[in-house]
């Protein structure tokens, strides 16, 4: 089952030069549009589009990641047919034309992507999922060439996994969260640039049946905990913790996240510079909701705000 509608198809979020928060969406086409945040705690800007830096195939989902140690910045898409294409800015701030499709040798059909970066001074890292819900991650060097695909399956997956949203933590370690095929949720890490740990759950968190999940570090930078948003199959937002590293995870609040307006189909997080998260959300008409915490690594947030959507017109 899928939730379907809406002009937003997808939706990925970063934190950006300045600080604030810059999101790339792909409308119904598959055509990619961008929004930037005027700063930490700033107002959203318009919407720039349709297409990105001439994105050579339409886009069925999206991802991206931002290296805290130079702040460059990959941005993935896959495409109707499963294929990956790849478009970096370095950190001088110039894009490089885009990669693709089939970057790194891809030999199978994805149905999902994310992005993080490594750590150590090394580039990003990919993980998709292919159509048996096995995970494969892909690596790029510091000169920007991309490895090959390793996979089916990473770090002895017990259970399919179709969901993924892998967090950057500034000290360079990472999480990656995942749901699988019954719909929960686990969770993975890897110490900077240590090994990865063992799988967590299924149920991190309790139980909970999700669709789409995004995250975030918490408290923007430093002690590398994770705050995971979940939607639910009636579009219903849910949020769980994990205070640090390894850690326990807390339990669930939602659903209905915040006093959460509508539904929403598409849901997207990152922390602004001010250590304060941002959440986006896309709902079945096409608008896009925020919400952002009032203070660092705590339970103060604000209201959930409408904008328009991709392609929309600020009234």
């Amino acid at each position: 089952m899928a939730l379907v509608g809406g002009n937003i198809q997808a939706l990925t979020a970063i934190q950006e030069r300045a600080g604030g928060i810059e999101a790339w969406a792909a409308d119904a086409k598959g055509t990619i549009w961008y929004l930037a945040q005027s700063g930490p705690g700033g107002s959203l800007m318009d919407w720039e589009g349709p297409g990105f830096r001439e994105q050579p195939v339409a886009a069925a989902r999206l991802a991206a990641a931002r290296r805290n140690d130079d702040a460059s910045v990959m941005l993935a898409l896959l495409d109707n047919s499963g294929m990956v294409s790849t478009l970096w800015r370095k950190p001088d701030g110039s894009w490089d034309p885009w990669s693709g499709p089939g970057v790194g040798r891809q030999q199978f059909s994805y149905e999902t992507i994310a992005a993080a970066p490594q750590g150590g001074g090394a580039g990003f890292q990919l993980f998709a999922s292919d159509l048996d819900d096995q995970i494969w991650t892909l690596d790029q060097g510091e000169s920007g060439e991309w490895g090959e695909w390793q996979g089916p399956g990473f770090e002895g997956q017990e259970i399919g996994m179709n969901r993924l949203a892998p967090v950057g933590a500034r000290d360079g370690g990472v999480t990656l969260c995942a749901r699988d095929t019954r719909e929960s949720i686990w969770a993975i890490g890897r110490s900077a640039p240590g090994k990865w740990g063992r799988w967590t759950g299924p149920g991190i968190g309790g139980a909970g049946e999700f669709f789409h999940i995004a995250a975030a570090e918490l408290g923007g930078g430093g002690g590398g905990g994770v705050q995971l948003f979940a939607l639910d199959l009636k579009g219903q937002v849910s949020a769980v913790r994990e205070d640090t590293p390894g850690g326990g995870w807390g339990s669930w609040e939602g659903p209905g996240f915040q006093s959460q307006p509508v539904r929403f189909l598409h849901i997207a997080a990152a922390a602004q510079d001010n250590g304060n998260i941002m959440v986006l959300a896309g709902d079945e008409h096409g608008s896009l909701w925020t919400i952002s915490e009032n203070e660092p690594n705590s339970e103060n947030w604000g209201n959930w705000t409408q904008s328009p959507g991709p392609g929309d017109q600020r009234s």
